[in-house]
C-alpha cells in the first residue's frame, strides 16, 4: 500500500504502492505514497470510534479555513498543492502512466478534493479491475462521499474474493459504525482482529473494539 496515509483517515486505505509520495490521504498527515487506503482507515478509526476525534476536526477546519492553520501548516498545504499540479502535469505528458492515478487521488484527498479523488481512482479501476486495494480504497471513498450503499457493496464485492482483507473488513465495520449498527460493526472488527492480531491494523482493531464494548456497556440499563 502505498502509503499515501494521512492521519486524516477515517477508515482503512489499503492503498497500491506507486512508489511515489504517499500523500495525505491521509488527509492530514502524509506518511507515504501509496494508494490512500490506509489513510482512510486510520481517519475511521480515530473519527468514528471518538479517538481522537477532536483533533481529527481541527484539522478538518484548518485545511478549510487558512485563518486557523499555523504558518508552517499553511506551508505543507501550499506544496501539496504544488505536487497536486505536479502529479497532474505528469499525467498529461505520460496517460499510460496509471499508478499516477492512485497517487493523485490520494494527493486529492490530502487537499481535501474528495470528488476529485474518486474520479482518479475510478479511472484506475477501469484499467485495474482486479486491484484489491484499489477497489477498497474507492468503495471507502465512495461511502463518504454520500453512496453508502454503493460503498457497502463495493466492499462485500472484494471480501467475497478474498475473506481476509483485512482493511476491507476493517472498513465494513466502519461503515457499519456510521450507519448506527454498533452489533454489526463489532462483529467485522472481530474479524479483522482476528486475521492478524500482531500488525498494526490488528492492534488498531483491538483498541477499536474495546471502545465498541464500552459503547455496549452504556447501553445498557
Amino acid at each position: 500500500m502505498n502509503e499515501v496515509t494521512t492521519q486524516y483517515n477515517t477508515a482503512k486505505l489499503s492503498g497500491n504502492k506507486p512508489d511515489t509520495l504517499w500523500i495525505v490521504v491521509i488527509i492530514a498527515i502524509v506518511l507515504g505514497m501509496a494508494g490512500g487506503s490506509y489513510a482512510l482507515r486510520q481517519y475511521s478509526i480515530a473519527q468514528d470510534v471518538e479517538i481522537g476525534k477532536k483533533e481529527l476536526e481541527k484539522q478538518a477546519a484548518q485545511q478549510h479555513h487558512p485563518e486557523n492553520q499555523s504558518v508552517e501548516e499553511q506551508k505543507m498545504i501550499e506544496r501539496q498543492k504544488q505536487f497536486v499540479k505536479v502529479l497532474e502535469d505528469s499525467l498529461s505528458r505520460n496517460p499510460q502512466d496509471t499508478s499516477l492515478y492512485l497517487t493523485l487521488g490520494s494527493m486529492r484527498i490530502n487537499t481535501g478534493d474528495t470528488l476529485g479523488a474518486i474520479e482518479m481512482y475510478k479511472k484506475y479501476i477501469q484499467v485495474n479491475p482486479g486491484n484489491e486495494n484499489a477497489l477498497t480504497d474507492y468503495a471507502y471513498l465512495l461511502f463518504m462521499s454520500g453512496n453508502p450503499n454503493e460503498g457497502i457493496a463495493l466492499t462485500e464485492k472484494v471480501l467475497a474474493k478474498n475473506v481476509r482483507n483485512q482493511i476491507a473488513l476493517y472498513n465494513m465495520s466502519v461503515m457499519k459504525y456510521k450507519q448506527g449498527n454498533l452489533n454489526s460493526a463489532a462483529e467485522w472488527m472481530q474479524r479483522c482482529f482476528k486475521v492478524d492480531s500482531a500488525n498494526e491494523l490488528g492492534m488498531q482493531a483491538r483498541i477499536v473494539l474495546g471502545e465498541f464494548e464500552k459503547m455496549k456497556n452504556e447501553k445498557q440499563p
